[in-house]
């Protein structure tokens, strides 16, 4: 009566005279997640907490949680996934590939890396678009974007060492 519909979790009372729980527990979209406390000698709704009431934050990482683990969409959210593991073993297997490449040769130094400046030689809308991008993942992962900030520092230093060395 209080608007719950679909699967439902029931979680009877702990000691005599606590409330039941019902919660909706729909992993699907749109996000169903009301809740209401119903008291266990009347049946009636002692407190109802609506979807709508959560927290932004509350929101995203249900949603987040949800998407992550591959039920929100179903296959598309799935495949999606398969895609992105998928591109995470391709980045793996081209780091390694180029560090053999770049291995030590029979003179014990390692081979000459790629070209600097590749970035430049691009047109400025790629350009800019290729920095969005690494700057907006950088944000999302923070930990990957201040990792991405300290080799740019320090190749900067490198390159001022270089020009002011040689």
């Amino acid at each position: 009566a209080d608007g719950l519909s679909g699967r439902l979790a029931v979680t009877p009372p702990a000691e005599p005279g606590a409330v039941y729980q019902v919660a909706e527990n729909a992993d699907t979209w749109p996000v169903q997640r009301d809740q209401v406390a119903l008291d266990p000698y009347t049946g009636e709704v002692v407190e109802s907490i609506a979807w709508a009431d959560y927290p932004v934050l509350a929101k995203l990482t249900t949603i987040g949680i949800l998407a992550h683990m591959g039920l929100l969409w179903g296959l598309p959210n799935q495949l999606g996934l398969v895609a992105l593991a998928l591109g995470v073993l391709c980045t793996l297997f081209w780091g390694y590939r180029m560090a053999w490449l770049r291995r030590p040769t029979g003179s014990g130094l390692p081979t000459a890396p790629g070209r600097r400046g590749a970035l430049r030689e691009l047109s400025q809308p790629v350009a800019l678009a290729v920095v969005l991008v690494t700057v907006a993942v950088g944000w999302a992962m923070p930990v990957l974007g201040i990792t991405l900030a300290g080799f740019l520092v320090l190749d900067a230093l490198l390159r001022k060492r270089r020009s002011t060395v040689g």
